[in-house]
């Protein structure tokens, strides 16, 4: 379904459109931020690749 359905790849759309109007949503600080990862995390374990990529990005944003 997540993969089917692309409903995974709409969510990680969600959070980049999201991100573009708040950069903060992925900093380290950022009050959601441990939830975006969580859900990130989950999404890939579902085989999601986008969520996998976005994962990537914000690592190499936030080091």
């Amino acid at each position: 379904m997540w993969n089917e359905l692309e409903i995974g790849r709409k969510i990680t759309e969600w959070f980049e459109a999201a991100a573009a109007k708040d950069p903060s949503l992925y900093r380290q600080v950022h009050p959601s931020r441990s939830r975006i990862e969580t859900i990130l995390g989950r999404l890939v374990s579902l085989g999601v690749s986008e969520a996998h990529e976005l994962e990537l990005q914000i690592q190499a944003e936030t080091r």
